[in-house]
């Protein structure tokens, strides 16, 4: 059996509002003390800053006044002693030794670049000398073949002009800007045709000797090389190579010369012109049967 205590409805409605009632109270008397609270803490730091900033400003003041007072002493003390010429003095004193200053290390810094370039150049001579002491041993080493390429010079030279009077060697020239000389000297007679004859020879030998035609392409072109050269010279010349030609040598010759020296010089050949003309051009037969200026 389950007893149940019967309880007033109204009597427990009176209690609970009497004890919401209370809450409320205690709550808002709470807020009200916490916002008392506050306003007690704003006020006590607006109070310190206030203080602060009275006290800043008093020390402020104070140095104003104390740094008014020491340039005016300080004023008196350069007008007293000229003090202002002087610091000016110091000043343009400062300014050039800015500027010396300034020009040194511009003088230090070119320094440092001719120092860098001479050493540099050292390198290089350095190397020059390793490459000229390399052709001297190479030079050395091909001594024979140069000997050899004389000789047949000397029988060129004397086939053509009578002599032996001629000279041709390498050598090094540090010294030069070309390092490596080539010296060729032949002793013809004097005329504006003698360098044309040289340069027949240089090239005739490059084509025939023995040790360079082996890099020879074998064929020769000489355009008008003749032009200004003795007639007879140029007679000698072109025997020569028929001789050569005649003596089993591998070869072929193309020059170019002036029909009127070519015809006064047939009688004195060798060789039967007729077989080594392969072709004439006139003026209206150009060769490349076009009109052009020479450069």
């Amino acid at each position: 059996m389950c007893i149940r205590d019967r309880i007033n409805v109204d009597d427990l409605k009176i209690i609970y509002n009497q004890y919401q009632l209370g809450l409320g109270d205690f709550v808002k008397r709470s807020i009200e003390q916490v916002i008392t609270f506050k306003e007690e803490i704003d006020s006590f730091q607006s109070d310190l800053m206030t203080k602060k900033l009275i006290a800043l400003q008093s020390e402020k003041n104070e140095l104003e006044t104390r740094r008014s007072y020491l340039d005016n002493q300080l004023a008196k003390i350069y007008e007293s002693r000229n003090a202002k010429k002087k610091l000016e003095a110091l000043k343009d004193a400062v300014s050039r030794h800015a500027e010396k200053n300034s020009k040194l290390a511009n003088l230090s810094e070119k320094y440092r670049i001719i120092e860098d370039e001479r050493n540099r150049k050292k390198l290089i001579t350095k190397a020059i000398s390793n490459i000229v002491d390399e052709i001297d041993a190479w030079l050395f080493s091909i001594a024979d073949k140069l000997n050899d390429f004389e000789n047949d010079l000397k029988e060129v030279h004397k086939y053509i002009a009578g002599n032996k009077e001629c000279h041709f060697n390498i050598q090094t020239k540090p010294e030069s800007s070309e390092f490596v000389e080539i010296d060729y000297r032949v002793n013809l007679d004097g005329g504006t045709g003698v360098n044309h004859i040289r340069t027949f020879i240089y090239d005739v030998l490059l084509l025939l000797n023995k040790y360079t035609s082996k890099k020879h392409l074998g064929f020769l072109i000489h355009d008008n090389i003749f032009a200004g050269v003795g007639l007879d010279d140029m007679v000698r010349s072109l025997n020569f190579l028929d001789d050569k030609q005649k003596k089993g040598a591998d070869f072929q010759y193309i020059v170019t010369i002036n029909k009127d020296e070519f015809d006064s010089a047939v009688s004195k050949f060798n060789f039967d012109y007729k077989q080594k003309v392969k072709a004439t051009f006139k003026r209206n037969d150009q060769f490349l049967k076009i009109s052009y200026r020479e450069v």
